[in-house]
């Protein structure tokens, strides 16, 4: 046999073993790797289908194959890193996002599409019902509040779009305004309302970005540590209006704590990390000055901070994910702050917090979520009063003090 046909049939057979290689290769890490090392947590947020119990019944003998196969769907061999091979294809090769749901922007920025996507081009638009109820909203809530002695700011954080509209993908053309746009013209006509718009903030600390110092985060969706800082001095300085003697954290009074391990990174959920980095930091003093005590009481992730010796306001705080970046700097600023981690408006916390304001802040993209008009419960009472109400008392004590 010549020598090229030993090399042929060389290649041949390796051809074909690499080939059978690349068949087995998934039922092998299968068998050698569990099913939590193929983690669709960190990555994709969200919890793998489970393994189905073998059926015991006619209803779940007939639920089984659709279950079986999107556990298989979630957890089959070599998923991990088949599913990393088609991100780095796609975005290095093809210069595309791998995934519908996250864009790519100019410079390899990333962006939320969906709503984010057909809101920053006008596609979304408020119906005049729409609009009034975030009127009726804010009215109902500033009135409720002030008919208690409590004041009440609602704050909107602009979405990375509408502060970079110069990296968003080619597709994002605008044809009309976003509903952030729509609600700020009409609080024009509304100067009462206690509103705060950072946008003006926000441009202001773009004009100092340097690079990998920007904002927002390029591959995330939140803010990098000026970006809460510009966001949190305007929310205080809106405050002082009413409440003058709050204290402001200047910027030079901070350190950039460095984040390690988070998940900000939208490269995350495309399988991109390894290959994709970014820096990400928040602004806080070397020493905090307020302690922290967790609590459960009305709503899932509520916290309490007290800073004691401060003569400051006690503030009731309503946050969406941007809370988090703003959290270090806020609490240096109050006395007492209960923060709530929630879009609804739990009015019974106010017998407990005993405020001295309310504050919302929620991002830009709560005007497509949430429903634009949500009564308050007006009936919430305090415990006292419950008590006071109650026909079924188990123990009472009354103490008298003397001296």
């Amino acid at each position: 046999m010549s020598p090229t046909a030993n090399r042929r049939r060389l290649l041949d057979w390796t051809t074909i073993v690499l080939f059978g290689a690349s068949l087995c290769a998934p039922a092998l890490d299968q068998l050698v790797r569990p099913d939590e090392a193929r983690d669709t947590v960190a990555a994709e947020r969200r919890e793998p289908e489970p393994r189905p119990a073998f059926p015991c019944g006619l209803l779940e003998l007939a639920a089984f194959p659709r279950r079986l196969e999107a556990h298989y769907e979630d957890t089959f061999g070599l998923r991990d890193v088949l599913l990393q091979a088609n991100a780095v294809e796609h975005w290095f090769g093809l210069g595309r996002s791998p995934s519908p749901l996250i864009e790519r922007g100019a410079q390899g920025w990333c962006f939320l599409g969906g709503d984010s996507r057909e809101d920053h081009r006008g596609l979304r638009p408020f119906s005049a019902q729409e609009l009034e109820g975030w009127i009726r909203r804010l009215r109902e809530r500033r009135d409720f509040l002030a008919a208690q002695g409590i004041r009440y700011l609602f704050v909107l954080c602009p979405s990375k779009e509408t502060i970079y509209p110069e990296r968003v993908p080619t597709t994002w053309s605008k044809v009309g305004p976003t509903r952030l746009e729509q609600l700020a013209l009409r609080l024009e006509r509304e100067p009462e309302l206690p509103w705060l718009d950072l946008r003006p903030a926000l441009n202001a600390a773009k004009a100092d970005d340097r690079t990998e110092d920007w904002v927002y985060t390029r591959f995330g969706t939140h803010w990098n540590g000026r970006g809460g800082h510009a966001a949190y001095r305007a929310i205080v300085a809106r405050l002082c209006r009413d409440f003058p003697e709050l204290e402001l954290v200047p910027e030079a009074s901070c350190r950039a704590l460095e984040a390690t391990g988070s998940t900000e990174s939208l490269a995350n959920q495309l399988y991109l990390t390894r290959w994709i980095r970014q820096r990400q930091y928040a602004l806080e003093l070397p020493e905090r000055r307020y302690t922290v005590h967790h609590a459960t009481t009305y709503t899932v992730g509520a916290k309490l901070v007290t800073r004691k010796g401060l003569d400051a306001p006690r503030l009731l705080w309503l946050h969406d994910s941007f809370g988090p970046f703003l959290e270090a700097l806020l609490c240096e600023s109050f006395a007492f702050v209960q923060a709530h981690w929630t879009n609804e408006f739990p009015s019974e916390a106010l017998y407990e917090a005993r405020p001295d304001v309310v504050l919302e802040t929620y991002v830009e993209r709560a005007l497509v979520e949430q429903e634009p008009y949500r009564p308050i419960d007006t009936q919430a009472e305090a415990p006292e009063a419950a008590f006071a109400r109650a026909t079924d008392r188990a123990w009472r004590a009354d103490a008298k003090f003397t001296g």
